[in-house]
């Protein structure tokens, strides 16, 4: 297959994805609620010094990270958030700003957009951050997500089968990446350095906010990595707390 077949092809796909979504009002047919006590996964990177953030509005759920850089320093990082029960209330969030100056950077954004391959109910569940070469600074993140179903039910965003081709093509060709668990990296990434995943042990959790690690020192300081903070959601009667 041709470079330029591939990326026609690619471009298609995504345009018959997001022209064929189905449109939805803000509001569901089924509200949920986050619920139960807090819970913090593991870490994905390595320690440092702790800052949480957290939405202040209870209703509220992650659903994308952006962060910048100064200096070569991930120092300023955004979860994004957005009302379980509303999809045009995604301005919510919480910020950290440890750069000490002007970012020199450009953003890296990873999310689970209301568009595309995606329904307008999903949020993250998992998290996985990529260092750099000498394994001290966060170049990258990784999603994964949970969708909220029209009933109100939890379920894990995973496809059915592996989209190794898009045309059916031989062997050699590059493997599509797979869209439910979305990526955004640095060019300094170093791809052996993806670590563990920070995962909401829960198959009813989803993540509600971040424990973000900071290396010490002066400004602007690195984000070394992150866990996530995570809640049961459910329908109202299945509420147990």
């Amino acid at each position: 297959m041709s470079t330029l077949k591939f990326k026609v092809g690619l471009f298609v796909v995504v345009w018959l994805g997001i022209c064929l979504s189905p449109v939805h009002s803000g509001t569901y047919s089924r509200d949920v609620r986050l619920y139960g006590a807090v819970e913090t996964t593991k870490i994905s990177g390595f320690q440092g010094t702790t800052f949480t953030l957290q939405d202040d509005n209870a209703d509220h759920a992650i659903y994308g990270i952006r962060s910048v850089e100064r200096r070569d320093h991930p120092c300023w990082v955004l979860i994004r958030t957005e009302n379980i029960n509303d999809h045009t209330d995604d301005s919510g969030g919480a910020t950290k700003d440890l750069c000490g100056g002007k970012a020199t950077s450009s953003l890296l954004n990873v999310q689970y957009p209301n568009a595309g391959l995606y329904e307008p109910r999903v949020f993250v569940r998992g998290v996985r951050v990529c260092m750099n070469s000498k394994g001290t600074r966060v170049k990258g993140f990784q999603l994964r997500g949970r969708e909220i179903t029209d009933d109100g039910t939890p379920i894990d965003v995973t496809l059915t089968e592996s989209f190794t081709y898009l045309f059916g093509g031989g062997g050699g060709e590059p493997e599509i990446p797979d869209p439910r668990q979305p990526k955004d990296q640095r060019n300094n990434c170093n791809e052996d350095e993806w670590k563990k995943w920070a995962e909401c042990s829960h198959r009813s959790h989803i993540a509600n906010g971040a424990v973000l690690h900071f290396e010490g020192g002066n400004q602007p300081r690195a984000l070394t990595g992150i866990a996530l903070q995570c809640q049961f959601v459910g329908k109202l009667h299945d509420q147990k707390n």
